[in-house]
């Protein structure tokens, strides 16, 4: 009995220090950030009468395309590569379907004709601006289908953060002209959560700053086209709510 004494009194002591009203507003945020990174992806290949022919000129391309993208991105490109292939070439009369996938003996004109060799590359860089120029330079060494795929920020949390911090001022904005217009003051804020409910219980609102200047020398021989990405949005909505003080 004395234990449920105690509990009832917790109960009540907790009820007691909720305040009597409170405001509850949604706030929105965004923050628009210069991209800082970019991905840039191509294919490469090589051929040849024998696999071991295909696999070097492969691999000179990619050694080539290797070496003028670190020249062209000033040294700041991370460049891997990966799905490596080698298929054998046949005569299109071997195939009049056009299906290619069944098995057959090569002679007659199903016979070896040579061999392609290719793999997948992609290089991401900070050199947001020389994008473009690197996709030129990498398809005059031999790269295929070269493109920017997507430009990207290096510390997307912190502009999350900024976009936080909008949002909970936009929301106090709209606690103070909803409580202005019924005559009652705006007190503390109570709690604070996301858009996946989840408790906000700090923040910061630090500015990521501007992007480094990017040296803008020509490498020899490449063409340059200059890129001006559009800012990267990054959104935030929260629900705050605040004490009302009568």
């Amino acid at each position: 009995m004395a234990l449920l004494l105690a509990a009832l009194a917790l109960v009540q002591a907790n009820v007691a220090d909720q305040p009597s009203a409170f405001l509850q507003v949604t706030g929105n945020g965004m923050v628009a950030t210069p991209p800082d990174r970019v991905e840039i992806g191509y294919s490469i290949a090589g051929e040849g009468k024998t696999p071991d022919e295909a696999s070097r000129t492969l691999a000179a391309r990619q050694e080539a395309i290797a070496d003028g993208l670190a020249g062209v991105l000033n040294g700041g490109a991370k460049v891997t590569t990966g799905n490596v292939e080698l298929t054998e070439v046949r005569a299109p009369e071997c195939d009049p379907s056009g299906y290619g996938n069944r098995p057959r003996i090569s002679t007659g004109a199903c016979a070896i004709t040579g061999y392609v060799a290719t793999l997948q590359g992609t290089a991401r860089t900070s050199a947001v601006t020389k994008a473009g120029t690197a996709v030129g330079l990498a398809v005059r060494l031999g790269a295929r289908d070269a493109r920017v795929r997507q430009f990207r920020l290096a510390d997307p949390a912190a502009a999350m953060r900024r976009a936080t911090a909008a949002a909970i001022a936009d929301s106090r904005a709209k606690a103070e002209a909803i409580a202005a217009a019924a005559g009652v003051r705006l007190g503390e804020v109570l709690s604070v959560t996301d858009q996946n409910q989840q408790s906000i219980d700090s923040f910061t609102a630090d500015d990521i700053g501007s992007m480094p200047g990017v040296s803008r020398g020509r490498v020899s021989g490449a063409v340059a086209i200059p890129l001006s990405p559009e800012p990267i949005e990054t959104r935030a909505r929260v629900y705050v709510r605040f004490a009302v003080v009568r």
